[in-house]
């Protein structure tokens, strides 16, 4: 569904799931009240349902609290542009909004952004706290003070905002992924033996951390651990789809593993190492998926789109369930402009039974492919 962002008022007739999918379409290209208004017409034709539960939770935590004058929001989506071309005009115009229309929280937030870009972390924890004082479940703001916690290493307050993040997006990747590293700074690795006495909840999370860590076959005799002890049906479920969906398809020598997270932490150090080490992963080990997934990122970022996703392809021919294969392709499709291929596998993936948090993420990137798409010639 492809209409007119620009246009004023949200349509009538539409079904929710039109709706549900205008309504994010509004939010990112920052129409705030017709997000708004898209968004409700979701909750009052659906009710309790999952769409509704999404739409709801959007507009709570991504939303500004009060409505906002169609003025204000045309100027801070100026302003947004220019922060990676010109930050010195964004800071101007997000400042004059700030004055302006103290209520709304998102000049402050991309002013507060700008400043933690600038090292002014100070002034990005000030403004910040105020945003969580004014809007407490405003994400972007508490995402900010993750990531501040992150740089002033104060992990009690990091694992204070990592908590709020969970309680409002319970199964978000990101924020899991965050609270299992602070776990690591703060109680240091995992076990090298998976131990015998522990309930299904501590495997689970213990299984999570080895996955994390890239301690892959570990992971697998946790999750194992989780379904032999057969305690808890939902923790069983999950565990059976961390199998399926997250871990490798066959056995990971332990030599491969110990290579690909040496090769994962050089990336950041020394590339050209992590790249041949990489390529010398896929020759030895040309099932294992995860230094196919390494090499494909590294080129993505590097904007050779074309090879990313040719070894993308590649792991999904060998393990078509893998959901990080298949997510990191539609980010490559969407960053080759192949919009409506992106959109396919992402329907793909949402009619795969998803949870709510994961599916919202892959409707926003389909959100963007739709925006993109209108503003083709």
């Amino acid at each position: 569904m492809n209409i007119d962002l620009s246009a004023a008022g949200v349509p009538d007739g539409l079904s929710s799931s039109e709706y549900y999918e205008l309504g994010l379409q509004f939010r990112l290209a920052g129409w705030v009240g017709l997000a708004r208004a898209a968004l409700s017409r979701v909750v009052e034709m659906d009710g309790d349902s999952s769409l509704a539960r999404k739409a709801a939770k959007v507009l709570r935590t991504q939303l500004p609290r009060m409505p906002v004058p169609a003025e204000a929001e045309q100027r801070n989506i100026e302003g947004y542009n220019l922060m990676q071309s010109d930050p010195a005009r964004a800071k101007a115009v997000f400042e004059d909004l700030m004055n302006q229309y103290p209520d709304f929280e998102w000049p402050f937030s991309n002013r507060a952004w700008l400043k933690l870009a600038e090292g002014d972390v100070a002034g990005a924890k000030s403004m910040a706290k105020y945003l969580l004082a004014v809007n407490p479940e405003h994400l972007r703001s508490i995402s900010l003070m993750i990531n501040i916690a992150f740089i002033e290493k104060d992990f009690d307050e990091g694992n204070k905002y990592l908590d709020r993040a969970l309680a409002l997006y319970p199964n978000d990747a990101e924020f899991e992924q965050m609270k299992l590293v602070l776990r690591l700074e703060m109680k240091g690795p995992p076990p090298d033996e998976l131990p015998d006495d522990l309930d299904a909840a501590a495997y689970f999370e213990l299984g999570t951390l080895y996955k994390l860590i890239g301690r892959l076959e570990l992971a697998r005799a946790a999750m194992n651990k989780v379904i032999s002890l057969n305690t808890d049906a939902d923790l069983v479920a999950r565990a059976q789809n961390v199998l399926k969906t997250q871990l490798p398809r066959g056995y990971v020598p332990a030599e491969a593993e110990r290579l690909n997270i040496e090769a994962n932490k050089l990336i950041a150090t020394d590339k050209e190492q992590a790249l041949s080490m990489f390529e010398q992963l896929m020759m030895n080990y040309p099932e294992f998926e995860w230094p196919f997934m390494g090499m494909a990122s590294v080129m993505a970022a590097e904007g050779k789109i074309n090879k990313a996703e040719r070894l993308v392809q590649m792991v999904i021919a060998h393990n078509p369930e893998l959901l990080r294969a298949q997510q990191l392709l539609c980010g490559i499709y969407a960053a080759e402009h192949k919009y409506d291929k992106s959109i396919e596998l992402i329907d793909k993936l949402l009619a795969s039974g998803l949870n709510e948090d994961d599916s919202l993420s892959l409707e926003l990137l389909k959100a963007q492919c739709r925006i993109a798409m209108s503003q083709m010639p």
